[in-house]
């Protein structure tokens, strides 16, 4: 009788799939040739449904950590995808002389200019409370003052004794991994690093002391990587195949995205990562059906998303595709993914 209940599960389970691969894609399956259905199908475990009963920041409130007098459009893109994503609320922490540009692009995000403060840390702890997801590193620059100041806030949510606040590192915020690789060693929560080809060698160079950056192959070294960093960490490397390590598994996305490459696309994607991430803290226990990890699942999602949008995209801009471009698609490109509608 059991071999039965686990057949006909098996047949139902595909049966659903397949329903759903036919009414989500139709004729946008050419957009979605080298997606895996079985994943998506997973990671609609996590995302919430919209409600007339929900309050405003019950579906993520996202602190970016980021934002320099040199650079400014790096936290405003990755605030934007996550409200564009389906995040309630974001805030802004940035040096003082970003502020003000930030606060130009859009009135979508509250925008905290401390970063660069002697006392940050006093100004920016009461804020963390009302968090449920970070994001560090766009736009971030390498002034000392607030390289220490990020150093002393991830130090602070280490001593966090009701789990934690899971955290999304990129751009600069690698930089601090180069001269503090411990720094992650014995983080409570999730976390989450999305470098490029780049990034992730000269990670891979510091952290697996390999003098020849050359030698270092993406496939072979990343879970390696991942498992040096922190038992909790996941790592998500950006590439024409994004490969996602977290434990002992690796796994990737063949989606194809698009062939331009402008500023900004990576931010879009750590946005987008860290308002499912926080859906996925609070989403309900489930055993996914394939085999991955919940961190895979999410950084799956993430990964599609952009990817779409940036396919999206470039259907209309072709050469002149700008990471705006990709911005404005992320709703469309969720839809397609996860039949919102």
């Amino acid at each position: 009788i059991v071999d039965k209940i686990q057949i006909g599960t098996m047949f139902l389970y595909m049966f659903c799939l397949s329903v759903y691969s036919v009414h989500v894609f139709g004729d946008n399956f050419s957009f979605l040739d080298l997606v895996d259905k079985a994943v998506l199908l997973e990671c609609r475990h996590f995302i919430p449904r919209l409600s007339y009963e929900h309050q405003k920041g019950e579906r993520g409130r996202i602190g970016v950590f980021g934002g320099s007098e040199e650079y400014t459009s790096g936290p405003y893109f990755g605030a934007m995808a996550s409200l564009r994503t389906g995040a309630d609320m974001v805030y802004i922490f940035c040096a003082s002389q970003a502020a003000i540009p930030i606060k130009s692009y859009s009135p979508d995000f509250m925008v905290l200019p401390c970063l660069d403060s002697d006392n940050a840390l006093d100004l920016i702890k009461p804020w963390l409370e009302r968090i449920h997801g970070i994001l560090i590193g766009p736009g971030l620059g390498r002034n000392k003052k607030i390289i220490q100041n990020i150093i002393k806030i991830i130090e602070l949510l280490k001593e966090d004794d009701d789990g934690g606040i899971p955290i999304v590192l990129d751009a600069d915020a690698f930089y601090i991994l180069y001269s503090h690789p411990q720094l992650l060693q014995g983080y409570p929560n999730q976390v989450y690093l999305t470098p490029n080809e780049a990034e992730f060698k000269q990670l891979a160079s510091v952290i697996l002391q390999i003098k020849t950056v050359d030698a270092i192959d993406p496939h072979e070294h990343l879970r390696t990587l991942a498992e040096k960093l922190g038992p909790k960490v996941t790592i998500l490397l950006k590439g024409k195949i994004d490969r996602i390590a977290h434990g002992d598994l690796v796994t990737c996305n063949n989606m194809r995205g698009s062939p331009r490459r402008s500023g900004g696309q990576g931010d879009l994607l750590a946005g987008c990562l860290t308002a499912l991430v926080v859906w996925l803290e609070s989403a309900e226990f489930w055993r996914p059906q394939v085999h991955l990890t919940h961190p895979q699942l999410v950084s799956y999602a993430a990964s599609a998303i952009i990817k779409l949008a940036n396919r999206l995209a470039y259907r209309d801009h072709g050469r002149s595709l700008l990471a705006s471009d990709v911005l404005a698609k992320i709703h469309q490109a969720f839809n397609l993914l996860f039949n919102e509608n």
